[in-house]
């Protein structure tokens, strides 16, 4: 059924609105009425139906728009333009508070404004050469050409030698590995995409896509997930629980292990401060955490305001209440940019990304207590 079309108000004698918003010259429409105005009946939806001309002035109404919804015809001439320019800035205006809340955000998790107050144990000394031995296998994180590829070494005397490179799909941007049995590992992806500006716009966005991945020559599959920036890992000395760092969040994420080798989350320990990698003291159950102060400084090294260091060491990390102690802490001075710290008896090694490596004795004066 067709509507009844009426005349609308006049026109501008410059310009006529037709359907679907295009404003046309009247010059051009002379002559519609003789064409087009006996045009009745069914029509497509939008396409204009009957132009009823008077003098040199047009107007026109659609068919699937009911006569008392057409809205007064105006010139387009100057708002169009004008409404464009609005929406661009208003576009612009909530593109640039989108980021101006990211950056702010982002600055808050790399613990830009804090600082950090010395805590040195006298006995602390910087380590010239590093001797190993009582190692049997080494498991080494490689990234060959942007790849991430877990390499499987044996001692052999004073040598090494490669028995086997692992690859998955799975994993595909690994950072660290805790091993479970021969060529059985968990593994942590510390970013969801692999490309370089979309790892990096995936930091600032903080979008917490990294993961806990389970990796043995007959199964591989994915065992937690939606961490931030998922870096360090370890195992309790009873093999029931995993210990998962989340830089970003500035957490240590709490795990139980099941014996389909499935996590499952149990708590998360906010410690105040970017951490790195995680190591347990197998005879006290101890989590010892190697961490950045200031993310900032160390994603833009300046040897004039260089990156500092960080070990916590964590108690009872099970119980409702864990105790939670700065072992070590250095503006850059000494050391720069720490990212693991493991104990042996009562030796702590304290490892960087570039700088150099600490010993320290906790039974010397002024040294942490252990129990």
């Amino acid at each position: 059924m067709s509507h009844s079309l009426r005349p609308q108000a006049p026109l501008s004698p410059k310009w006529l609105l037709v359907a679907g918003g295009v404003c046309v010259p009247v010059k051009w429409a002379h002559g519609w009425k003789s064409r087009y105005s006996s045009v009745r009946g069914r029509g497509r939806r939008g396409r204009v139906q009957t132009p009823v001309a008077s003098g040199k002035k047009l107007a026109c109404a659609c068919r699937s728009t009911p006569s008392r919804l057409v809205p007064r015809l105006r010139p387009l001439r100057s708002a169009c333009p004008a409404m464009a320019k609005l929406l661009k800035l208003m576009a612009l205006g909530l593109a640039l508070a989108f980021l101006g809340e990211r950056f702010v955000t982002f600055r808050r998790r790399m613990n830009v404004s804090h600082q950090v107050l010395p805590v040195e144990p006298p006995s602390c000394h910087l380590i010239q050469g590093l001797d190993r031995g009582g190692a049997v296998f080494l498991y080494v994180v490689n990234h060959p050409r942007g790849m991430s590829t877990v390499e499987i070494f044996e001692f052999q005397g004073d040598a090494l030698l490669h028995l086997k490179t692992i690859t998955h799909e799975l994993l595909s941007s690994v950072n660290d590995i805790v091993v479970l049995g021969q060529e059985r590992f968990y593994a942590t992806n510390d970013h969801y995409f692999t490309g370089h500006f979309l790892s990096q716009l995936e930091l600032f966005l903080d979008l917490q896509w990294t993961n806990v991945v389970y990796y043995s020559p007959d199964e591989v599959k994915e065992v937690a997930s939606g961490l931030g920036f998922a870096n360090g890992i370890a195992l309790s000395p009873d093999r029931k629980h995993v210990y998962v760092a989340a830089v970003t969040a500035h957490s240590i994420h709490v795990m139980e292990r099941h014996d389909d080798w499935r996590l499952t989350p149990q708590k998360v320990l906010h410690v105040g401060t970017l951490v790195d990698n995680l190591s347990v003291d197998p005879a006290t159950g101890d989590v010892w955490a190697g961490c950045h102060p200031n993310g900032m400084k160390l994603l833009a090294y300046d040897p004039a305001d260089p990156p500092g260091s960080e070990v916590l060491r964590i108690r009872n990390i099970l119980s409702p209440r864990p105790a939670v102690s700065t072992v070590y802490a250095n503006n850059g001075s000494v050391l720069q940019g720490s990212t693991v710290a493991a104990v042996h008896g009562h030796k702590m090694l304290v490892g960087t990304v570039f700088h150099k490596a600490l010993c320290c004795d906790l039974r010397a004066p002024g040294g942490p207590p252990r129990k």
